[in-house]
């Protein structure tokens, strides 16, 4: 009996050791999520300076192809915004998805 009452403790400490290296290695993974979803939400805020920047400018520029090439770029960073800004929902499910695992509440950002 005691033999088997050690082995089932044994298996108990076990499970547990791997739950929270498994809880370890996603906190871990969480917080690279976090991460890069501040750093594309950073991306994001200096694109659209930049847009805006470039919408300002325009207003004085006379030349043609000056004027093309401002809105060519206009056009692609809003691209970027757009192709980022799905990035940034994966991710953010992504995060949910881990916080549910690991039974963090997420804080609702005010």
């Amino acid at each position: 009996g005691d033999k088997l009452q050690g082995r089932v403790k044994e298996l108990e400490d076990e499970v547990k050791s791997k739950t929270r290296s498994a809880d370890v290695a996603s906190n871990a993974a969480l917080v690279n999520l976090k991460q890069r979803l501040k750093q594309l939400d950073g991306d994001t805020r200096r694109d659209w300076e930049r847009v805006h920047k470039l919408s300002r400018d325009k207003m004085n520029v006379s030349d043609a192809l000056q004027m093309g090439d401002m809105n060519k770029e206009i056009g692609q960073l809003q691209i970027g915004i757009v192709r980022r800004g799905d990035d940034q929902k994966e991710l953010k499910a992504e995060i949910e998805k881990l916080e549910k695992e690991l039974g963090v509440t997420a804080e609702k950002a005010p």
